[in-house]
Parts: C-alpha cells; sequence; structure tokens
C-alpha cells in the first residue's frame, strides 16, 4: 500500500481546519488558552519590573557602602593630627587603607550588570597599583606585574583575597623595599577546578628569616592568617631569591 505524502498546502488546511474545528466545537478550551496566556504575559512583566526594581536596589546599596566607607575614612583622616606618635598615626593609616581595599571591591561591583561577582584581575591590578603609587619613592620605578587569569569571584571571596594580597603587597614595601626603592612585584592567581592558587613574590632582600607568618604578633599578618583560616586555605613561604607567598584553597560559587 502507497504512502500519502502531504504537500506544504495540505499541511496549511490541516492546522486551519484544526484550528476551526477549536473555534467551533471547544470553545472554552480556545479561551482558557487565551486567558492562560495573558496571564503568563502579565506575570513576566510583574517579573521584569521586580527584577529591575531588585537591581536599582542593588545598585543604591553597593553606593551607598561605597559612600559610608569614604566617610568612614574621611573621619579618620581629620583625626590624624589629634595623634603626636608617629606608631599611632601608622596604624590609623594602615586601617584606612584596608577599609580602602574593601571599598574597592565595591567600585568593581557598582558599575557591572552583574551584581553578584567582580573581575579578579581588575580588582588586583588596581588595589596592588595603588599601594605601589602610595609606597614608592618619587623617582624610583617599582616593576609590578600582575598576572590573574580571567577569573569572577563573589564579594564574599573577592574582600578576604584583596584583604590578603593587600596586607603581603604592604608588607614587601615595608621590609623589602623600606626606602621605597625600585624592584620588582609579583602577584599572580588562577583557578583550575575550583582550586585557587596565589602567589606573591618579591626579588628584593626578601621577608627576614626571623619573622614567621603563622607565629608573628604583627596584627598585619594575624589578619592574613585569619582570612586565610575563613576560606579554609593553606598558606606555603619559600625564602629563594627574595619571598614568594603562596596561597592554595579549594572554593565553589
Amino acid at each position: 500500500m502507497g504512502q500519502t505524502v502531504l504537500t506544504i498546502d495540505d499541511e496549511a488546511a490541516i492546522r486551519k481546519s484544526f484550528v476551526s474545528f477549536l473555534e467551533d466545537y471547544d470553545y472554552p478550551l480556545v479561551e482558557a488558552l487565551k486567558t492562560a496566556n495573558a496571564k503568563l504575559q502579565q506575570i513576566n512583566r510583574k517579573s521584569r519590573g521586580s527584577l529591575e526594581e531588585k537591581e536599582v536596589l542593588l545598585r543604591e546599596v553597593h553606593h551607598r557602602v561605597k559612600n559610608n566607607t569614604q566617610v568612614i575614612m574621611s573621619l579618620m583622616n581629620l583625626q590624624k593630627p589629634l595623634y603626636r606618635n608617629n606608631n599611632d598615626i601608622r596604624l590609623i593609616e594602615k586601617s584606612i587603607h584596608r577599609i580602602q581595599a574593601m571599598a574597592m571591591a565595591h567600585e568593581q561591583l557598582y558599575p557591572t550588570e552583574d551584581f553578584t561577582q567582580i573581575n579578579l584581575y581588575a580588582y588586583l591590578n588596581g588595589m596592588v597599583h595603588e599601594i605601589a603609587c602610595r609606597k614608592t619613592a618619587v623617582g624610583k620605578d617599582l616593576d609590578t606585574q600582575i598576572q590573574v587569569q580571567n577569573l569572577y569571584v563573589g564579594l564574599e571571596l573577592a574582600i578576604p583575597i584583596g584583604l590578603i594580597i593587600h596586607e603581603l603587597t604592604d608588607n614587601v614595601f615595608e621590609h623589602v623595599y623600606p626606602d621605597g626603592n625600585g624592584g620588582i612585584l609579583q602577584v599572580t592567581a588562577a583557578k583550575e577546578d575550583d582550586v585557587y592558587t596565589i602567589t606573591v613574590a618579591d626579588k628584593g632582600i626578601g621577608l627576614p628569616e626571623d619573622i614567621e607568618i603563622s607565629t608573628t604578633s604583627s596584627l598585619g599578618f594575624m589578619l592574613v592568617q585569619s582570612l586565610v583560616m575563613q576560606i579554609k586555605g593553606k598558606l606555603e613561604v619559600e625564602r629563594k631569591n627574595g619571598t614568594l607567598i603562596k596561597l592554595v584553597f579549594k572554593w565553589q560559587e
């Protein structure tokens, strides 16, 4: 028995007949479908409106956080003249710079379409160069080498990483290039599967042998240890042709 082949005109006629059948004999079904479709469109419109509203609110929250940190830093700067002890002034300045490191994460987040993640390279590159400009003496050349994969991370990870890099980078200038002399500073960050590897290295005199990050009473290194524990990471120090500090941790976004 031969197989019947429908032409395009045949298929169009069948569809037309089927629609006509529904309209003539199952009117309630057609109306129900139309009503359901209208409700879905209404829900979609409300969802889009709700999403846009949430995006505006999130943008405003991050904008206010950034502004509030600026106010805090300004107030702390205003208090500096009240201190006569240079060590106290230095501690105030360090606190201001730590707050600034956190504020920079929000600055990276604010102009993006996605309010959940920031570009790690842009964040670390901006922060390290900010520290370098602040610490390097006029006329001295510091070679900052930032090698970071194109990684996007949430604030809950970006801020601990940022503060760790901030403290380690600041330490390089304090102990390795204390006079603001030129040198080399390398910062790397890579991810394989869910394992991150971040390093900070210098080619200077290196971290003094009598300083152990895990046991020192330095507030900066204590903060580093606390943040490393927070992200369940491991810190390793290599003293060869300078100092290399490596942070390894596993993280799932």
